[in-house]
């Protein structure tokens, strides 16, 4: 009888040395208002950025369609009453045009539900495809983000968590008996840490920025020991975010020895995000992190994934509300992934 690593060895070996891009049309249907930050254009920057090495680049291949995926997938991560609540809410709509807030942040349009589903299905989609041994890595570009919305209910433009959703998912796959999940974002993962923190199999960490919404940064590790908060002050050192990949993140990835690393690939901690008075709640310019920076916090976080399992990681999109910054950070992110092939 072979051990799960040994199978993954075996994996290793037949493994197509590629990074997949995971998206869908779909994905733009869901509408949030002509001033609302997290809006379309934000992929549709990132599609355009990455198109020459999408068109050129041997090791990086989109990938739009996807095998169908079980009817109950977000009952992985939320509760039914929660699901059949928004889905409701948009079938009550009756005009295409409008818009409903279910929070004080967060809107659906008629079409939202299924957009964002679509979405949660490229998600499972890379979750499968690298664990089959199909790609190496993958990044999945969907919106709007996931990490704030809870088991039942959302916030912060988040409706459904599609990280929640990839880990959960995870563990049904054959040989994965750990996920460890690495949030960057600017924000606190507060939805993804409500939804893992029942999970023993699931380790999640984030590195935030402590004064900062949803204010919900604690020290406490759960009824697992599986949640890790790092709270940074405003403009923060960007050696302290390495300090923190060093010092904290890395020994306790390194006792975890996952079979699958998810990043929460927030890109909303960079010096030029978000522009002048785009976002609700927070100030222009929080943290000081470059492309750069976000290359060497990825590359780290890829040695890790190397070390425990094979290389396999799914990274996927939360923040970043200025689409210029946003689509050269993907574009950087989506090579650095792509070193590994």
């Amino acid at each position: 009888m072979h051990n799960s690593k040994e199978i993954n060895s075996f994996k290793m070996a037949n493994m197509a040395h590629k990074t997949g891009v995971y998206t869908h049309p779909d994905l733009e249907i869901h509408e949030t208002g002509a001033n609302h930050p997290e809006n379309r254009t934000r992929i549709q920057k990132i599609l355009q950025t990455l198109q020459p090495i999408l068109n050129g680049h041997n090791s990086v291949e989109m990938v739009t369609s996807f095998e169908k995926m079980p009817n109950n997938i977000l009952n992985l991560a939320h509760d039914e009453q929660y699901i059949q609540r928004v889905l409701d809410t948009e079938n009550q709509m009756t005009d295409p045009s409008s818009l409903v807030y279910l929070d004080p942040d967060t809107c659906i349009s008629r079409g939202s539900f299924q957009s964002i589903l679509s979405g949660i299905h490229a998600t499972c989609q890379a979750v499968s495809d690298v664990v089959r041994g199909n790609y190496n890595n993958a990044f999945c570009i969907v919106r709007p983000p996931g990490h704030h919305a809870t088991a039942n209910g959302s916030m912060g433009f988040c409706v459904f968590s599609a990280i929640s959703v990839a880990a959960k998912f995870a563990l049904q796959q054959d040989n994965i008996n750990k996920v460890a999940i690495i949030d960057f974002d600017v924000h606190h993962g507060n939805g993804t840490e409500d939804i893992m923190q029942h999970d023993p199999n699931v380790l999640f960490t984030s590195i935030h920025q402590r004064d900062l919404w949803p204010y919900m940064h604690h020290d406490n590790h759960g009824p697992n020991n599986n949640v890790y908060n790092f709270g940074l002050d405003e403009l923060a050192d960007p050696q302290e975010y390495f300090n923190i990949i060093h010092q904290h993140i890395r020994p306790l990835v390194d006792t975890w020895q996952p079979d699958l690393i998810l990043i929460s690939a927030g890109f909303d901690a960079h010096k030029n995000d978000p522009p002048q008075d785009t976002l609700f709640n927070d100030p222009p310019g929080r943290q000081n992190l470059m492309e750069s920076d976000f290359n060497y916090i990825t590359q780290q976080i890829m040695d890790m994934a190397q070390l425990h399992c094979n290389g396999r990681i799914i990274s996927i999109l939360e923040g970043g509300y200025n689409p210029d910054v946003l689509a050269s950070c993907c574009l950087e992110h989506v090579q650095t992934l792509s070193r590994a092939n």
